[in-house]
């Protein structure tokens, strides 16, 4: 069967069995058009052409047209294998995933077993907080409480100085301790130099959790 491209009419033959009664969807390997090919009556050819002697009386230097359906005879033949492959390696992906996410937490939950569970900041609160001048420096005093019943690691600790609702420098240092025991405490001292006479109070917080106020 020859089709003919109704828009470039670029030639190209095609299996009979290509088109089925309903017609197919076809695509132009020259210029990519697109069109619904119905059946065409089977006519004697005689010796007819290859695909590849059909010419294109319009091409330049009548060079040989580019001949192309929406797949050729052979890869519709081959394509329920090409499928079948595809859905293979999504299959074989998707198992890989699986497995991969399956070591993942094998591993996570052998390391928890084996090693100390030491949350940061979670459960740790500020009190007796006091704030001090020395001239031109404010002295930060306070302690930090574990209300938890396991053991807490300490965070960074911030100060932020406010002059009534206004947000003021912020400083960031390291606590005495990285650890506070369920139940303990550990007292925090820190001078901030040259603060303002305008601010009012502080907020004091940890750097992986929200901050507390005072």
């Amino acid at each position: 069967m020859i089709l003919t491209c109704p828009q470039c009419e670029t030639r190209f033959v095609v299996p009979s069995t290509a088109i089925p009664a309903e017609g197919r969807k076809v695509r132009c390997a020259k210029c990519e058009h697109t069109w619904l090919q119905q059946p065409i009556k089977d006519e004697d050819f005689g010796d007819a052409p290859s695909i590849h002697q059909i010419q294109d009386p319009d091409a330049e230097d009548n060079k040989p047209s580019v001949s192309a359906v929406d797949t050729p005879s052979d890869d519709l033949e081959s394509k329920p294998n090409v499928l079948q492959k595809i859905r293979d390696e999504i299959i074989l992906g998707y198992k890989s995933v699986l497995l991969g996410i399956f070591i993942v937490l094998v591993g996570y939950g052998v390391y928890a077993m084996v090693s100390p569970s030491i949350i940061m900041g979670q459960g740790l609160k500020f009190s007796e907080v006091e704030i001090t001048r020395d001239g031109q420096d404010l002295v930060v005093r306070a302690n930090i409480v574990n209300t938890m019943n396991g053991t807490r690691g300490v965070p960074s600790i911030t100060i932020t100085t406010m002059f009534e609702d206004v947000v003021g420098d912020t400083v960031q240092f390291v606590p005495p301790t990285d650890v506070i025991d369920p139940g303990g405490s550990a007292t925090i001292e820190y001078s901030i130099d040259a603060v303002s006479e305008n601010v009012t109070d502080i907020r004091l917080g940890f750097d992986a959790q929200p901050s507390n106020d005072h």
